[in-house]
């Protein structure tokens, strides 16, 4: 402080009544701590803030220099420069009260202190006292410290945000997507529905006109070829409907290692020797609930995708394991239930996807090949079999890092089982029972009526449910089995088959039937493990269904229905 400052005051202290009174309250009630200190380390003055700040007892009783506090604080070193002149100004945190107080106390607190130390000088320019202040910046300290906390929060609270956006975002994706493929499925099972009547009129009359022909009839080469071409068809239809889930299943319990172990040799010859197969099965696998046939479809389907995204060699490795899926997984992967599944893994070391390509593989009739070279029906299928068994299939790969295709299959607590196919023990296909025909398309109808009449059998016909309900009612005699689509107008196969059983409980029942969506599963048949004869119909499979039927015994009770 400079001469003229100092003189300033003394002048302003004068105009003062009382200007010692006034000095000592001022003192007394400043809202920050204050003590003079002497050149001994004895506090010669404290102020109530500095005693409230410290909880300390005031002079003399209190030598703070001596107390471990501020000891261990460092302010020692701080008074010694400001008894050499140097103002010292320092932020600090102390524990409060003293390590002497605390034991005493139980307890204590931190206090954040912005301290500030300035010499006295005396006349003749010795420093005698130093004189310092203390403000609490406890809580502003607090303030800070919570607004860093809050801060941090609301940043990890942004983090989840973001994440919790993309999860949103990647399950509407998959949501989409899932709805793309229901729409294009729904409408590929409806044209493959009716398409496979039109085929089961021109592959059935196909066959009735080569039975006809003889070997070396001109017409039999034309024949043959629209046998062939519709043989493309039924095939071709038969994906369609195993792409939208609405193919007939024969749902077994099945071992996917046994059915991998079948299929070695066969699969090690189509890939070819160019490229490494092999296969890792998994321990304690247990059983999945699929159809032999349609699963060989789906491992064979997959493979055959694997071998063409290795044109020039590589690995392919098929692996199954038991897993288990937990909620966060199942919230991740849209149309998946927590629980045991069974996972069926092929894997390639091949060209790989990008996202675009990724999005599309499973469309019906999207394929990345060569014109000519593929139907793009491959996928689909295999997606179509494994939704309609219950499972999901997800694939993983990037461009120039291969694929892998993962198929979860819901594993079930029982032992597999190998099912013989039932034979007929009919010498032929012929017979002389009598049918009830209930077929709603008349040209298949009638394909079906001439059939059974030209192999002996007497046919009662009718168009839908009720003409056929109508038509037993009135016919006095005996019928030995009812032959009817699944799904009719106004009354479906498995309802008039309900509907007869009562009045005809030896009447035996057989379901033609080219999908499942609102028939085989909806309306029981499947479950319910009554015979069908998957559509488009070729007379002499339908024969030998039909024969195999009447010649096997009837069940009776609940489980024939």
């Amino acid at each position: 402080m400079s001469s003229h400052d100092q003189q300033s005051i003394d002048a302003r202290l004068r105009t003062v009544a009382d200007p010692v009174r006034f000095l000592i309250d001022l003192f007394t009630l400043a809202p920050v701590g204050v003590a003079v200190w002497r050149a001994d380390g004895q506090l010669l003055l404290t102020n109530p803030a500095f005693v409230d700040i410290f909880q300390v007892q005031p002079p003399p009783d209190y030598n703070l220099l001596k107390d471990e506090l501020f000891v261990e604080s460092g302010v020692r070193p701080l008074l010694e420069r400001a008894f050499r002149g140097e103002t010292v100004r320092v932020p600090m945190f102390i524990y409060g009260p003293s390590p002497r107080q605390l034991s005493a106390a139980g307890g204590g607190r931190r206090i954040a202190i912005s301290m500030t130390l300035f010499p006295l000088l005396t006349k003749r320019g010795e420093v005698q006292y130093v004189a310092a202040t203390y403000k609490d910046e406890t809580e502003l300290a607090s303030s800070r410290e919570l607004l860093a906390l809050n801060e941090s929060r609301i940043r990890d609270e942004a983090l989840e945000r973001g994440r919790a956006e993309v999860a949103l975002r990647a399950t509407e994706d998959q949501l989409r997507q899932s709805q793309k493929m229901e729409a294009v499925g729904s409408l590929a099972g409806s044209i493959a529905h009716d398409f496979s009547n039109i085929l089961s009129v021109v592959l059935g009359y196909t066959e009735t006109l080569l039975a006809d022909l003889k070997p070396d009839d001109p017409l039999r080469a034309d024949v043959q070829e629209i046998a062939a071409a519709g043989g493309r068809g039924r095939d071709l239809t038969r994906q369609l409907l195993a792409f939208s889930r609405q193919q007939v299943l024969e749902p077994k319990l099945v071992d996917l290692n046994e059915v991998f172990s079948g299929m070695t040799q066969m699969l090690a010859r189509l890939v070819g020797e160019h490229i490494e197969l092999a296969f890792v099965p998994g321990r304690d696998l247990g059983a999945v609930r699929v159809d032999p046939s349609q699963i060989e479809q789906v491992l064979l389907n997959l493979v055959v995708n694997a071998r063409d995204a290795m044109p020039s060699g590589g690995k392919l490795t098929v692996a199954t394991s038991s897993v288990v899926l937990d909620q966060d997984y199942a919230d991740s992967h849209f149309g998946i239930e927590p629980g045991p599944y069974v996972l069926l893994s092929v894997s390639d070391s091949g060209v790989g996807m990008d996202a675009a390509t990724r999005a599309r593989i499973f469309e019906p009739f999207f394929t990345t090949k060569e014109k000519g070279k593929g139907t793009g029906l491959g996928l689909s299928t295999v997606f179509g079999i494994i939704r309609q068994s219950g499972g999901t299939i997800w694939v993983d790969s990037q461009p120039g890092e291969g694929t892998t295709f993962k198929v979860y299959l819901p594993r079930v607590d029982a032992t597999p089982v190998v099912v013989s196919p039932a034979t007929s023990s009919a010498a032929s296909s012929r017979g002389s029972e009598t049918v009830l025909l209930a077929e709603d398309d008349p040209q298949l109808r009638a394909l079906v009526s001439t059939t059974l009449r030209r192999n002996g059998y007497r046919v009662l016909e009718a168009g839908n449910g009720n003409e056929a309900l109508a038509l037993a009612e009135r016919y006095g005699g005996g019928i030995d089995i009812l032959l009817s689509d699944v799904v009719m107008p106004g009354m479906g196969g498995r309802q008039l088959w309900e509907r007869l059983l009562p009045r005809r409980p030896k009447m035996k029942v057989l379901f033609m039937s080219g999908y499942t969506s609102d028939a085989i599963v909806h309306h029981g048949v499947q479950k319910s493990e009554l015979a069908f004869v998957s559509k488009p119909v070729v007379p002499r499979a339908l024969l030998f269904k039909l024969r195999q039927v009447l010649d096997t015994p009837k069940l009776t009770g609940p489980k024939a229905i």
